[in-house]
């Protein structure tokens, strides 16, 4: 085996070594996605598992396939809408620092805000029947994300990672390195652009204010919190934000929170958080 699986193939058997087998193999990408949600959710013995990939570093526009397809669109709302509301919070964004690995993981039972957690359970994931949702990210060798996949299915969250982790590690390792040979083929052939050189995160090139406002929205506040934060109108949240994409080179939040901005930005004083005892300071 190549890619250093070789020995990790030793210990998957059956149904596992068949959807690492899947995962290898170059197809177009619809099909690709297709065929590997199919395959794991047979390897998983789960309700349900979804493949989702997108450009380098570029998670919003992410495409997926779900097996069952019957479960696609409920799990496309929870996906675009829902999700997001717990990684872009304090919990999903300040936890991980930006720093996206092949482990799997649970959104919700991992977050620290309880209602909100419980409130995405309620609206999106019992309409469903899932009862657990396990993620795992699909990476560049720069740790961008090229994609992400997603086992669900019914009771308890930590009994599903115990059955699936290790082999969905693995198989996320797997299915990285497939898209990565994939964008490199295609560029070599000259499908695709090669990508320009990444830009190197100049943060001191950003005002202490950018810097604070940066590091706020890399928390995963949104910019009417960093408004209430840092005492300034929400439109001059929003001034501040362009400049700050403009000058790093990024054209997102959730590539502020990919590229680690959060761990090189100015921390907010105390002073300016509010409830903590201190005066805010002016905008």
């Amino acid at each position: 085996m190549v890619g250093g699986f070789g020995v990790l193939f030793v210990a998957i058997s059956g149904t596992w070594a068949d959807v690492l087998a899947v995962a290898g193999a170059a197809a177009s990408a619809e099909r690709w996605r297709a065929q590997l949600a199919e395959a794991l959710r047979a390897a998983s013995g789960a309700m349900l598992a979804t493949v989702w990939t997108c450009p380098p570093a570029q998670p919003l526009e992410a495409r997926g396939s779900t097996a069952p397809q019957e479960l696609h669109q409920a799990i496309d709302h929870i996906v675009i809408h829902q999700i997001p509301l717990v990684e872009r919070g304090e919990d999903g964004a300040a936890k991980r620092r930006g720093k996206l690995t092949y482990r799997p993981y649970l959104p919700l039972e991992g977050a620290r805000n309880a209602p909100l957690a419980r409130k995405v359970f309620h609206e999106a994931y019992a309409p469903a029947g899932i009862e657990a949702l396990a993620f795992t990210w699909l990476l560049d060798q720069e740790g961008l994300p090229l994609g992400f996949i997603g086992v669900g299915d019914g009771g308890s969250g930590k009994v599903l990672l115990e059955r699936i982790g290790e082999p969905l590690e693995l198989l996320a390792r797997r299915a990285s390195r497939t898209l990565q040979d994939s964008l490199g083929l295609a560029r070599g052939l000259g499908a695709i652009p090669p990508p320009p050189p990444a830009p190197q995160l100049q943060v001191e090139q950003l005002t202490v204010r950018e810097r604070q406002v940066a590091r706020l929205v890399a928390e995963g506040h949104t910019n009417e919190r960093v408004a209430r934060e840092l005492s300034m109108a929400e439109q001059t949240v929003g001034v501040h934000l362009r400049r700050i994409f403009s000058k790093l080179g990024v054209h997102s939040r959730n590539e502020l929170l990919a590229r680690g901005v959060v761990a090189l930005t100015e921390q907010v004083p105390s002073s300016v958080r509010p409830g903590r005892g201190g005066r805010r300071s002016k905008g």
